[in-house]
């Protein structure tokens, strides 16, 4: 990373610097060289680290998005089946009353009752009784 050479600065000749000056700062260049590479190595690696954490950071953000999206797409899937099963209890209450009702019509009639003192609430009239009596 050319960036972070910072070390090369001013020591290049530009017009108007005077040649002691440049060369005083070469001079203070060559000392302090080693470190400064060295705090250039370890810029660098701190710059990589945080490239490499920025780029987790992404991944993880997509994998929390995808999972609330999942997550949404349960829950509208959990209430439309928790409705289905009210729905189906309703109908396995209806199928019993039903039930109880063709039972009571059939008691009576092998009873020998007739079809006009069945229970008032269900009437069944000629072809539908023996329908049902059969069965």
């Amino acid at each position: 990373m050319d960036h972070l050479a910072f070390y090369n600065t001013g020591c290049d000749p530009e017009p108007g610097l005077s040649r002691l000056k440049l060369w005083v700062r070469r001079q203070v260049r060559k000392v302090l060289l080693p470190p400064s590479r060295r705090l250039v190595e370890i810029l660098t690696s701190l710059c990589h680290r945080l490239d490499v954490a920025e780029h987790e950071s992404r991944e993880i953000r997509h994998q929390v998005d995808d999972l609330r999206r999942r997550q949404e797409e349960q829950a509208a899937r959990l209430s439309s089946t928790i409705a289905f099963g009210w729905d189906y209890v309703a109908m396995v209450r209806r199928l019993a009353v039903l039930e109880e009702h063709v039972d009571t019509l059939l008691k009576r009639e092998e009873a020998g009752a007739s079809p006009d003192q069945a229970d008032p609430s269900v009437r069944f009239h000629g072809h539908e009784a023996e329908h049902i009596s059969r069965s």
